[in-house]
């Protein structure tokens, strides 16, 4: 009987229906500014950004303390350096690798 109780539990667990959590926001507060963030970027004139670079803008204004201004010359200066061909590959790569997450 505690065999077939293990076995159940154990099978309850691997078949588990829940989503990933981890994402959801700590509170409401958080939410609220993370939307006013984002009414900030979407100005009339900036309407036609895609969301990759809508998504890129909101993630480096809620982050700002992980970079600084070297740190933006530099990529800057690494995005001028890169040919239009390595810009295509370094997209498809990074479309791949979030297709498989």
């Amino acid at each position: 009987m505690r065999e077939g109780l293990a076995k159940r539990r154990k099978e309850s667990r691997d078949s588990c229906t829940y989503e990933d959590c981890r994402l959801v926001m700590d509170s409401i507060a958080e939410l609220e500014r993370l939307f006013s963030i984002s009414a900030n970027v979407l100005i009339d004139n900036r309407k036609s950004l895609t969301p990759e670079h809508f998504e890129a803008i909101v993630f480096l204004k809620q982050n700002s303390e992980l970079w600084g201004r070297d740190l933006v010359s530099q990529a800057i200066t690494n995005a001028r350096n890169q040919t239009a061909e390595d810009r295509t590959r370094a997209h498809e790569n990074r479309l791949t690798q979030k297709s498989k997450m």
